[in-house]
């Protein structure tokens, strides 16, 4: 794991909560005189996973095996929960109690899923965090090769572009109705984009 750019030291937190994590990718990977704001990219994320509804309980629709905001699955929570610990061994700070051989994200807050998220885009080599914060990648592709790592990653990326693009043009206004919404069209077997797509147009025109 290359942590800083040539020429600098690594300021290591003194503590490990998701903002430090958060801002010592923003650290490490930006360029210089432009930070990135990696939590921004994290919360856009969990908003694709969630549906936009940001629970940390959610379980995946039709019975899958993602759980909490980032749609964590077994092995992958695994995975997160051993680079946290082993950012805590590099840092020289203490692991955190919880993170005991966690499995079911959904049994964490929010705030612990943000930890083990940030811990897992700071060592993942897929997770290309320093070509996302110097613009050589769009977050979509990010997101695709570093935490969706599935099949129609094209596809995905355009799935999730969209999300994006309703983010930006919504925001959370109304998102727990929104939500509710689109939970119940993804349970009628909609597409995650047709579902947001579908809420959001019955928003605006006043059916929620």
């Amino acid at each position: 794991m290359r942590t800083v750019r040539s020429g600098g030291d690594p300021v290591y937190p003194k503590e490990i909560t998701s903002q430090s994590l958060a801002d010592y990718l923003t650290r490490t990977r930006s360029l210089p005189g432009a930070p990135y704001d990696f939590r921004a990219a994290a919360d856009t994320i969990a908003a694709h996973e969630s549906a936009f509804t940001m629970d940390p309980k959610l379980k995946q629709y039709g019975g899958g095996p993602g759980r909490g905001v980032y749609q964590f699955e077994p092995a992958a929570a695994k995975t997160a929960s051993n680079r946290l610990r082993q950012l805590a061994d590099i840092f020289g700070v203490s692991n955190p109690d919880w993170n005991r051989g966690v499995s079911d994200v959904s049994k964490l807050s929010k705030e612990q899923q943000d930890m083990l998220f940030f811990a897992d885009k700071i060592m993942a080599p897929d997770a290309d965090s320093r070509a996302l914060a110097e613009g050589r990648i769009p977050l979509s592709q990010f997101w695709a090769e570093g935490h969706y790592r599935g099949p129609k990653k094209e596809e995905r990326m355009m799935e999730f572009d969209r999300t994006r693009k309703a983010l930006q043009e919504k925001g959370f206004a109304d998102g727990g109705r929104v939500s509710r919404k689109i939970k119940i069209l993804k349970k009628e077997g909609r597409p995650h984009d047709q579902a947001v797509a579908i809420a959001l147009s019955m928003r605006d025109r006043g059916e929620l």
